[in-house]
């Protein structure tokens, strides 16, 4: 080969070295920077679309709060729904069943009254015991089931009205089965029902109601044993006022005049109690509208002690025969 060859050959070969080597500094200047270790970047080389906007950062911070606000509502709801299911199943199965048990030792009570002739007066109270008890697991439960209820209301899309229909049907019905009208397991096999339509102290009424019937009238007298309520020493103001003599309750009172439920005393349409007892938290025993006046005074007078006064109480008749208690203050002469 010629000298001329053999240049020409060399440049042909340096060209190609010099191509590869171009070629090999761009490959390397398009690839991304690699920072070397432990050297920072600083911020203002930070690629734009790793910084937030403050109005991106307050967008995604609502949608936070609006998901931790929805689950907790999510979270109401269920506790809602299960309060709700948990006082259907009162309804339908404690209730019911804590009814039948009062029902069914009232009844057994009863029938064995005749028992009762030949033991002792303790032995005789000893019997009512399960008639007690009874009462008081169904009145625990029944204020329990208000109070759920009272709790659920809350939650609930409309108000919770009890119907003016359901409260007076239930009174009807606790006045007849009062008159014994009703026998007593047929009466409380349809009390649950107006658990959700009449108030709660109309449904303790109830209640007591079905003991009463069954037990003595003095059942619930704390001091019929005299050894349990012993007599305090006379005032001077009950020395020098003594209280009339006792009627005899199977002599009819004498007739005069009768007395009025003062309407200035009452509000118009409003009731007063006649109480068993001359006290306000005894047995009542009917109800007489404010402006009546068909009470009989019988003579009896009571007085019960008050934090702030010393009120006088009267026994009146009405004119179903009922003998009761009534506020001396409540009662004026008819004209």
């Amino acid at each position: 080969m010629l000298v001329t060859d053999w240049m020409r050959a060399a440049a042909i070969f340096l060209y190609v070295a010099a191509m590869i080597f171009v070629l090999s500094q761009c490959n390397r200047l398009l690839e991304p920077a690699r920072p070397k270790a432990g050297i920072s970047i600083p911020k203002e080389e930070a690629s734009k679309a790793d910084i937030k906007s403050p109005i991106l950062e307050r967008a995604e911070e609502r949608a936070k709060k609006r998901k931790e606000y929805e689950k907790e509502l999510a979270r109401q709801r269920a506790a809602h729904h299960r309060l709700e299911a948990h006082l259907t199943t009162m309804v339908q199965t404690d209730i019911p069943a804590a009814l039948g048990e009062l029902a069914s030792s009232a009844v057994k009570f009863r029938n064995k009254l005749s028992d009762l002739k030949h033991l002792k007066k303790p032995d005789q109270w000893e019997r009512e015991t399960p008639v007690k008890e009874a009462l008081a697991r169904n009145r625990d439960l029944t204020s329990e089931w208000y109070g759920l209820d009272r709790e659920a209301q809350k939650g609930r899309d409309g108000p919770t009205l009890h119907s003016s229909s359901d409260i007076e049907a239930l009174t009807k019905r606790i006045d007849l089965f009062k008159r014994g009208g009703e026998e007593i397991a047929e009466f409380a096999g349809a009390l649950p029902v107006f658990y959700p339509k009449v108030p709660e102290t109309l449904m303790l009424s109830a209640l007591d109601a079905i003991a009463r019937v069954a037990l003595p009238k003095d059942a619930f007298d704390p001091c019929r044993d005299p050894s349990a309520c012993p007599k305090p020493a006379p005032s001077p103001v009950a020395a020098a006022f003594p209280p009339p003599p006792p009627i005899p309750t199977n002599v009819k009172p004498p007739s005069g005049p009768t007395y009025c439920v003062d309407h200035h005393a009452l509000a118009p349409h409003r009731t007063v109690a006649l109480h068993e007892e001359p006290t306000p938290d005894s047995y009542v025993l009917s109800r007489v509208l404010a402006g009546s006046c068909d009470l009989t005074r019988t003579g009896r007078r009571g007085f019960h002690e008050t934090a702030f006064a010393r009120e006088l109480w009267l026994e009146v008749v009405d004119r179903h025969g009922n003998r009761g208690w009534v506020i001396a203050r409540y009662l004026r002469p008819r004209q």
